[in-house]
């Protein structure tokens, strides 16, 4: 079947990065009071499914992982991994792109194409999609892909497409 693909534009305006780091900060903190309450027996019974293969010495490491990981964040230190944090764990509808160190936000389409792996590509106009499309295999989902993909561009001109 292939992976998915996505398709965003670029926010307007773009979050701050103190909002982000932020809101990071605190989404971690949140991680690990939710494992330190699992290891001390108080998690509710609805959230033990998400430690059904956890160990207590895993949850543990994982904890020191992520206060490893807030120290970092706090110094300001790993700026990048923590705008793809912020991406993934605290607005769940954006993407953070590395090659332009911008957020994008979802937008309605998806799928229009398939590709066979998870390419780490990111496309930035209509030609960079036609070029990637002429190059790779492609499954095509929607009958009238070129199209979908010309309005898409058209419509979103700070867009971004991604695989995953």
């Amino acid at each position: 079947m292939g992976c998915h693909t996505w398709f965003y534009n670029r926010m307007e305006p773009q979050p701050e990065y103190e909002i982000v780091k932020e809101s990071v900060i605190k989404s971690m903190e949140v991680e690990i009071h939710y494992h330190e309450e699992y290891i001390s027996g108080l998690t509710p019974k609805e959230d033990l499914w998400m430690y059904i293969d956890s160990t207590i010495e895993s949850i543990k490491n994982r904890i020191d992982v992520i206060k490893r990981k807030l120290r970092m964040i706090k110094g300001g230190y790993c700026k990048i991994a923590t705008m793809k944090y912020y991406a993934w764990h605290c607005n769940f509808n954006i993407e953070f792109s590395r090659k332009t160190n911008m957020f994008y936000t979802g937008v309605d389409y998806h799928d229009v194409f398939r590709v066979s792996d998870f390419p780490a590509d990111e496309l930035f106009s209509f030609e960079e999609t036609m070029d990637f499309i002429e190059k790779r295999v492609v499954r095509f989902v929607d009958d009238d892909w070129k199209s979908s993909i010309e309005n898409f561009w058209k419509i979103y001109p700070n867009g971004m497409i991604n695989f995953g």
